[in-house]
């Protein structure tokens, strides 16, 4: 027989589960849709501040709902366990997160927004990011010193804007 703790625990977690979809479907189907449309998000955020402060609190707690269902499973289950499906699901998201990373420079080189060896240099320091933290999906360690060009060239592209701004043929595009 199961435990009554157990069966309990269950359904909160099933709780937990279905709030974070539903409450993330709207967030990201209703809310935010409706603000990436027309003239973009930036247009649009700027007119709807009450919505976009709904959706920045609705996603707070929907992060404190998963700490929550992440701490019933580190009760029931072990921290051993839950830090493999923690890592399973970090690693993919980060190594994915990549992607964009490689876009922003891709884009930056594209529209000539920074010097060509800066942009290329953080195409190169994503691709070696999304190579390391991708490295424990089978079964090998992430290569830390690995992820030090993309901070390197994420400074040294701060540092760049900051400095120079956007070219003048980036202005009223």
């Amino acid at each position: 027989m199961v435990e009554r703790s157990a069966i309990s625990t269950g359904r909160w977690i099933g709780l937990g589960i279905l709030v974070t979809f539903v409450v993330g479907m709207t967030s990201n189907f209703k809310l935010q849709a409706e603000l990436f449309a027309g003239e973009g998000w930036l247009v649009n955020a700027a007119a709807h501040p009450i919505q976009v402060g709904l959706i920045v609190a609705l996603d707070l707690a929907l992060g404190v709902v998963s700490i929550a269902i992440a701490a019933m499973l580190i009760a029931r289950v072990g921290k051993k366990t839950l830090g493999g499906l923690r890592n399973g699901v970090h690693f993919i998201h980060i190594t994915v997160g990549g992607m964009s990373v490689l876009a922003f420079f891709a884009l930056l080189y594209r529209a000539q927004l920074v010097p060509s060896l800066l942009a290329l240099a953080g195409i190169a320091a994503a691709l070696v990011q999304m190579f390391t933290v991708g490295r424990p999906l089978f079964g090998l360690d992430v290569i830390y010193p690995l992820l030090a060009p993309l901070a390197l060239a994420y400074v040294g592209t701060a540092v760049w804007l900051l400095v120079k701004g956007l070219p003048e043929h980036a202005i009223g595009r």
